[in-house]
This record gives structure tokens, C-alpha cells and sequence, in this order.
């Protein structure tokens, strides 16, 4: 493939198994420009960084309710470490009044397919006590995507404020 100087651009051949249907050719091959590719680990790089370096809870969970990709962030807010958050169905985390509530919404979730509207649960820290955190996310490729912020202060702020004006 000619560039648009009409030189030939360096490109890599990716061989690769057939995915899903099983129908499909036995290999698959595209090319990609060793350009692209610098400037997709470029970027991927920076998300990697804004992901790791985020005050704000980045999450996936699977289809079983499992937590499977976490940034650091969780750690610091919950006291857990990743490895165990992952090993523990996320109702396990959460507060018994807030698992039903959970549940249900993320099964809306991916009955319909439409993003999270704000949403608020207690998830249980290390020491036993409970973070509220607020939501927002969606379901993509049956997996669920979110970013939760701690707003435990905020609540409790708004609870001191709402009973000193009374």
C-alpha cells in the first residue's frame, strides 16, 4: 500500500485465531501501519497513566458480578487490595440495603443497554466501616464499565448542614 508520497510505508502482518463464529476462516490477517501503531501505544500509554493516576474508582465487572478490571484508586478509597476485591462477587462489598437496589440496576443495565443514570451505594472498606459511592456507567460488549466517586464527606456534610438548619 502506497503512502500518499508513493512510498511504501513499513507494515506488519497479524496473523491471528478466528473469533467466535466458528464458520469463520481458520486465520485472519490485516495490516497495520507501524506508524499507527506507535501512536496507538502513544495514547494507550496516557490512558494507562490517567487511569492509574485518578482520584475517581474505574471499574469493569463480567456477566458473573465479578470486579475484573480495577485502577488503584480502589485501594486507596476501600483499603482492599485488587486481588481481593476480584475474588469476591461484588455483593460481597456491598452494604445489605444497597445489594437489591444494585443488582436491579445493573440488570437494567443490560436489558437495555442505556447508560447508568446517577446512582448511589455503600461499599463496605476494610475496617469494616462504609463509603458511599456515586455512579455512572454502561454496558459494553456485556461487560460493565463504570466510574464511581467516593462522596462519603459530601453526604455526611449535607446530613450536618440539613440538621443545623432545622
Amino acid at each position: 500500500v502506497a503512502g500518499p508520497d508513493g512510498a511504501q510505508p513499513p507494515v506488519r502482518l497479524d496473523l491471528g485465531p478466528p473469533e467466535g463464529d466458528p464458520r469463520q476462516p481458520l486465520a485472519r490477517c490485516r495490516l497495520v501501519r507501524v506508524a499507527d501503531l506507535a501512536s496507538l501505544h502513544d495514547r494507550l500509554r496516557r490512558y494507562e497513566q490517567l487511569f492509574r493516576f485518578s482520584q475517581d474508582l474505574f471499574c469493569t465487572l463480567d456477566g458473573r458480578g465479578y470486579f475484573d478490571v480495577l485502577n488503584p484508586a480502589w485501594e486507596r478509597v476501600l483499603g482492599w487490595n485488587l486481588d481481593e476485591l476480584r475474588a469476591e462477587p461484588i455483593s460481597a462489598f456491598i452494604h445489605p440495603e444497597d445489594v437489591e437496589k444494585t443488582m436491579t440496576g445493573l440488570q437494567h443495565l443490560l436489558d437495555t443497554q442505556s447508560p447508568l443514570p446517577a446512582f448511589e451505594n455503600r461499599y463496605r472498606t476494610r475496617d469494616g466501616q462504609y463509603r458511599l459511592l456515586s455512579w455512572r456507567g454502561m454496558v459494553v460488549e456485556g461487560y460493565f464499565v463504570g466510574t464511581a466517586r467516593d462522596v462519603t464527606e459530601e453526604s455526611e456534610a449535607r446530613t450536618r448542614l440539613g440538621f443545623s438548619l432545622a
